[in-house]
């Protein structure tokens, strides 16, 4: 398995597989509902939904930047507003990770082994570390989603909807 491989392992195991860390984001996020993922249980901390949009613009970030594209992230593209918290934009949501990981995927697949010390635009970091970023980012994260959805089993009869 040369790193490319390895890289696309990772991503997936920690995505929707076996992560070595724990439970994968897919596994975690599976039974949380609009209700729960709209929720703050934890005051002045982002919801589960609002990490979950977050997670998803890094993801399209890194994809942005595979395909060329050097323009950072805007606060409102990195931390999207919600203006829907109903259970259809919350599934809508999960699909939408869902492609985004896919398309991530593809990009990766389309590097050589050679390319992951390259930077990734003049001056810039390399290939290997954005994308080994993009995993630190994703298990941060993931943890802080964990948490807060601890704190819902604590108060499950309030939010059991």
């Amino acid at each position: 398995m040369n790193e490319i491989e390895r890289i696309i392992d990772q991503l997936n195991s920690d995505f929707d597989g076996d992560a070595w860390t724990g439970p994968s984001i897919m596994e975690v996020l599976s039974d949380i509902n609009s209700l729960k993922a709209a929720s703050k249980p934890i005051q002045n901390a982002h919801s589960i939904w609002e990490i979950t949009k977050h997670m998803n613009s890094a993801i399209m970030y890194v994809i942005r930047r595979m395909e060329g594209d050097n323009s950072e992230l805007t606060p409102k593209e990195d931390w999207p507003d919600i203006t829907d918290t109903g259970k259809q934009a919350w599934e809508d949501l999960i699909n939408r990770l869902r492609i985004s990981h896919l398309k991530l995927i593809s990009e990766i697949a389309k590097l050589m082994p050679e390319q992951l010390n390259e930077p990734v635009f003049e001056n810039d970091f390399s290939y290997f570390v954005l994308l080994q970023g993009l995993i630190q980012h994703n298990q941060y994260h993931l943890g802080q989603i964990s948490i807060l959805k601890k704190g819902y089993f604590s108060t499950e009869g309030m939010l059991s909807h």
